[in-house]
């Protein structure tokens, strides 16, 4: 199970990065780097609402990759796509230092 989730978030990324960035994609690459830094990528639930069938099944792959304890960042065969995620997709982090504290 663990390799499919693995094998899932390789591909997720790969499409984040290979596609041109629309709405699922950004929601998508929103996803993949909130598992990998919470604080500085926060979900919106309503993010998730963007993803088209694909996306979806991507999303929920690099979810549940997470929930089993794994980051994203730890199953990439070149963890570099993580960097350039995060350079293309950058306008996606928010900042929501105070959000708990109101």
């Amino acid at each position: 199970m663990t390799t499919e989730l693995e094998q899932a978030t390789r591909e997720a990324v790969k499409f984040c990065l290979s596609m041109e960035p629309t709405s699922g994609t950004k929601a998508l690459a929103r996803v993949i780097l909130h598992c990998y830094n919470h604080y500085d990528y926060p979900l919106s639930i309503v993010d998730l609402c963007l993803l088209d069938d694909k996306r979806q099944v991507l999303a929920w792959a690099v979810l549940r990759l997470r929930v089993a304890g794994m980051e994203p960042h730890e199953v990439l065969e070149q963890p570099i796509d993580l960097e350039y995620l995060k350079e293309r997709y950058a306008p996606v982090k928010k900042d929501l230092s105070n959000f708990f504290d109101e």
